[in-house]
């Protein structure tokens, strides 16, 4: 029988129109609630709060980052997954550019940490470091009708930003913030392509996943990232996407797609797939009937909630209204965002660990829904379905063990990679007496994909009381 447990709350009848809302809207400025008070939230401690009141600090210098200490050697960016598919040619493409990095603590006691990535390859297609708005940056900001901000910005898709907690999180935490722009693909009035952008994406040069395609039939050309497949439309891969919160089991910094994709525990992203990637097997959540709907009928600004389970974190489970079960497979979005109502209205994200589980939250006036809060439980080992109609039980979510006294070593397993070059198998993905530290991430991780850029606001960790 599963634990899994769904709480939607309506706090409207009915939806206005964006237009309605942007004529009539007046901005509220956010709470700044002393550390130490529960702020309303039964058996929570306020720890932090970042309002981005005081400058972040331009601290820190760039630096070439060696992958001398590597968050693992399977498919981390000089992974030998990639020398396992790609041979030669992966070595060769990685010496033709330097991963540069940068990571500047702030807020109070230095609790928040940006960390950003660029590439240096010397003013080609893909570089995102030699000219200065090209590289990616976490700032101040003054947003009319918003206020003070942290300005989140990836404006080439090789470069990576994101905001992590500093220290790794506490056994049992809470932590929100709000979202007060997001400009990572999507429509915008019905359109794809609207200040000179496609999905998000600038249409000046090619926008590859060079050099970690998604697939064994792309090619790796290390002296032309653009033959590789097309992060913009074109592939069945292309899109556009921004973190509004995960949960990882690594010290985190913006790192290649396929690298998160095994270090993640808990996920809230926006998703925005290109039209060449639409599958009728991709659907939305209508909340208000229950129903689901296709992709390509939604303004692809669409919230994603999941959980990661399984032994190699490979196994996605999305949660939405429309079913009683996590369901494994296909992607579902849990709601529709209407991006055109802020920053007059802005969207609140939270995710929390408690001493059975992790809840996921997400906050806001959504498309079919209205002024609406989804928050969906799912204890440590728990059950899920397939898309299929299967149900399967005793599901973990993956390294969810952070002290090693929280997990008897029942789900370690083996991960096996093999290809034109060779196979090699990774032992003990998940042994007994391991663990796993967390940490939270908002923004664009990935350094192959994703452009754009966003604001957030009101920050919050809170702590068992």
């Amino acid at each position: 029988m599963s634990s899994f447990k769904t709480r939607r709350v309506r706090r409207a009848t009915t939806t206005l129109t964006a237009a309605a809302l942007l004529g009539t809207l007046v901005s509220v400025p956010s709470a700044n609630a002393a550390p130490g008070a529960n702020d309303g939230r039964p058996g929570w401690q306020l720890k932090y709060v970042e309002s981005f009141g005081k400058p972040i600090p331009d601290g820190g210098e760039w630096f070439v980052d060696d992958y001398s200490d590597p968050v693992d050697d399977l498919n981390d960016d000089n992974g030998d997954e990639y020398r396992l598919r790609w041979g030669p040619n992966f070595d060769a493409a990685m010496s033709t550019f330097k991963t540069m990095r940068k990571e500047t603590q702030f807020g109070h006691s230095g609790w928040l940490t940006s960390s950003l990535s660029a590439r240096d390859s010397g003013g080609r297609v893909d570089d995102s470091f030699n000219k200065i708005e090209d590289r990616p940056s976490i700032t101040n900001a003054t947003i009319p009708g918003a206020g003070r901000v942290g300005a989140i910005s990836t404006p080439k898709h090789t470069g990576g930003a994101l905001i992590r907690s500093t220290e790794p999180l506490p056994r049992y935490y809470r932590i929100e913030f709000k979202l007060k722009t997001l400009n990572y693909g999507g429509e915008r009035n019905g359109s794809l392509s609207y200040d000179g952008k496609f999905n998000g994406y600038k249409t000046d040069v090619c926008k590859t996943f060079f050099p970690w395609p998604l697939s064994n039939n792309d090619p790796i050309v290390p002296s032309d990232p653009c033959e590789t497949d097309t992060a913009v439309n074109g592939s069945v891969h292309s899109y556009n996407s921004f973190h509004m919160l995960s949960i990882v089991d690594f010290k985190p910094m913006p790192r290649n797609l396929g690298s998160y994709h095994r270090h993640r525990k808990v996920l809230i992203d926006q998703f925005s797939p290109a039209p060449s990637r639409d599958s009728t097997r991709q659907r939305v959540c209508n909340s208000a009937t229950g129903e689901y709907y296709p992709w390509n009928e939604s303004n692809r600004t669409t919230v994603n909630m999941l959980f990661f389970n399984g032994p190699q974190s490979q196994r996605q489970t999305f949660v939405s209204d429309c079913d009683e079960l996590p369901v494994a497979g296909n992607q579902i979005s849990a709601a529709e965002m209407i991006p055109e109502l802020m920053p007059f209205q802005d969207y609140q994200f939270a995710i929390e660990r408690d001493e059975t589980g992790y809840a996921i939250e997400a906050s806001g006036n959504f498309k079919h829904a209205g002024q609406t809060t989804y928050r969906y439980h799912r204890k440590f080992v728990d059950t899920d379905r397939n898309d299929n109609g299967t149900i399967s039980q005793n599901v973990p979510i993956f390294r969810y063990n952070v002290p090693g006294d929280e997990y008897d070593g029942r789900f370690n397993s083996s991960a096996t990679v093999r290809g034109p070059y060779g196979s090699r198998t990774w032992n003990d993905m998940w042994p007994a007496g391991s663990e796993y530290p967390e940490y939270f991430v908002i923004g664009q991780p990935y350094t192959n994909v994703g452009e754009g850029d966003a604001s957030v606001d009101d920050i919050r960790l809170y702590v068992r009381k």
